[in-house]
């Protein structure tokens, strides 16, 4: 599936260049300021019951209000926050209070604005046990995350993030962390962890893509845990933090170099779920040119993201050369997949693969020394 957004990217962006602007203003307004104005959409939901602690409030109405405010309240009734800021041309409004909900509260928000033929809406929700320890966080060794990518919230490059969703569904990252992790406080960070790609069928059951190297996320460049280039993860529990650290993903044999990269979330107490995920990066576009056109020039990749996205590469920070992307997605959610264990994958096992029939000619092209013999790097 990532193979398949690779050759699809030019389109996307020619895709993403032709959709309309969000935030632009319409006639919406006007046909709404005839009469009462009602609520479209809004986070939390009604009675909502597993909301996370960190999670943004707001509500979207169906027009601009001439006034509003938000007011949340503990179920007892004790003030937290009240008040509100407007985006989206008047039609949002957001609460930020100072502090994060508290885990395993309920909580009431009360929604008040004219014109409305109510004086105001109230939202009973509580928030998930999510933020709690980790009941036992050694437990968390060997276990796999899969981590739905699609349905992250992809923020940078700006207007590439839907269509990107969309083409990567079904495909997973994988995360696990390994033994030699430490989890006391005096050694962070002290968490090592491996990845790899994953494929998620028809019914949601994901596997570890056996033709893709693996992602050493923490072992540095040499790839070997116990160096001194190693970039270990943090631990706060119930929080990772890995990063940042330069990374090499590499996809059907092309090397995707990741400069700056990271990833924080946190896991659920008992360790099943990994949410509030984000995950930041410098991509150097040049291993990617490619997927522009065969054999294409050095920053034809930079090009197509500049005429169809208005979205221009950045330095890269290994050379100053104006040839990278930064990329974020936020929303990043995981859970365990039981009785999973990831086998660490080369480009030699990729090869062998091809050889004994298991892997498909597209997995190993680039690693052609131009004579139709396979060599890893």
């Amino acid at each position: 599936m990532l193979r398949r957004l690779l050759l699809l990217l030019p389109a996307l962006l020619l895709i993403v260049a032709c959709e309309p602007d969000p935030d632009a203003s319409g006639d919406d307004d006007d046909d709404d300021a005839a009469g009462n104005i009602s609520i479209s959409d809004l986070s939390p939901g009604p009675d909502e019951n597993d909301f996370l602690f960190s999670d943004p409030l707001w509500v979207e109405f169906a027009g601009a209000p001439d006034s509003g405010s938000l007011s949340l309240s503990t179920a007892d009734g004790t003030l937290v926050a009240e008040g509100g800021e407007w985006s989206n041309n008047g039609t949002v409004l957001n609460l930020d209070p100072a502090d994060d909900l508290v885990p395993d509260t309920a909580y009431v928000l009360t929604i008040a604005w004219t014109p409305a033929e109510v004086a105001s809406f109230t939202v009973n929700f509580s928030t998930s046990d999510v933020g709690n320890d980790v009941l036992d966080p050694p437990s968390l060794v060997g276990e796999v995350a899969s981590l739905d990518l699609p349905g992250a919230t992809f923020i940078e490059p700006p207007g590439l993030g839907g269509i990107l969703a969309t083409f990567l569904e079904g495909t997973a990252v994988l995360v696990s962390l390994l033994p030699d992790s430490d989890f006391s406080e005096a050694a962070q960070p002290g968490l090592q962890m491996v990845g790899a790609l994953g494929v998620v069928d028809g019914i949601g059951d994901v596997t570890q893509d056996l033709c893709t190297e693996s992602l050493n996320w923490t072992y540095g460049t040499d790839q070997m845990p116990g160096g001194g280039d190693d970039t270990p993860a943090a631990f706060d529990n119930p929080y990772l933090r890995f990063g940042p650290a330069d990374l090499t993903l590499t996809v059907a044999g092309t090397p995707a170099r990741l400069f700056n990269a990271s990833l924080s979330g946190l896991w659920s107490p008992d360790g099943a779920l990994f949410v509030g995920g984000q995950f930041d990066a410098i991509l150097d576009t040049r291993g990617l040119d490619g997927v522009v056109e065969d054999g294409a020039a050095e920053g034809a990749l930079c090009a197509l993201a500049s005429d169809t996205l208005n979205v221009d590469c950045t330095a890269c920070p290994n050379d100053n050369e104006l040839l990278c992307l930064p990329i974020t997605a936020i929303n990043l959610e995981g859970e365990r997949i039981d009785g999973m264990a990831l086998q660490t994958i080369t480009c030699q096992d990729v090869i062998d693969g091809f050889e004994g029939g298991s892997c498909l000619v597209d997995d190993v092209e680039s690693y052609d020394d131009g004579t139709g013999t396979y060599v890893c790097p």
